[in-house]
C-alpha cells in the first residue's frame, strides 16, 4: 500500500499523519517540519536542534545530527531523515511518497 501527500496510517500502536508528520507508538512521538521526537528519555526538536537524553544536551542553529541523514535509535526504533524512513518492530514506512509493509 503506497500513498503520498496526506497520509494516515494506523496499526496496533502506531499512528502516522503526513505532510507535517505526526507519529505515535508505544513510547515515541514524532512531529515534523520542526521535528519533535520523544521516547523514554529522549527529546529531539529541530530547526534549532535541541536534543536531550540522560546526560546529553545538544543545540545548533540548523539540524546537523550524526550526518546529512539523521539516524536515531531507541527501544527498537530506527529513525532516518531527509526522506523520513522509520522502522519500529513490524512497521516500515518512508515519506514524500511512502509505502508501508
Amino acid at each position: 500500500m503506497c500513498m503520498s501527500n496526506d497520509v494516515m496510517f494506523m496499526s496496533s500502536d502506531v499512528m502516522l499523519m503526513s505532510n507535517d508528520v505526526m507519529l505515535m507508538s508505544n513510547d515515541v512521538m514524532l512531529m515534523s517540519n520542526d521535528v519533535m521526537l520523544m521516547s523514554n528519555d529522549v527529546m529531539f526538536m529541530s530547526n534549532d536542534v535541541m536534543f536531550m537524553s540522560n546526560d546529553v544536551m545538544f543545540m545548533s542553529n540548523d539540524v546537523m545530527f550524526m550526518s546529512n541523514d539523521v539516524m536515531f535509535m531507541s527501544n527498537d526504533v530506527m529513525f532516518m531523515s531527509n526522506d523520513v524512513m522509520f522502522m519500529s518492530n513490524d512497521v516500515m514506512f518512508s515519506l514524500n511518497s511512502w509505502c508501508s509493509t
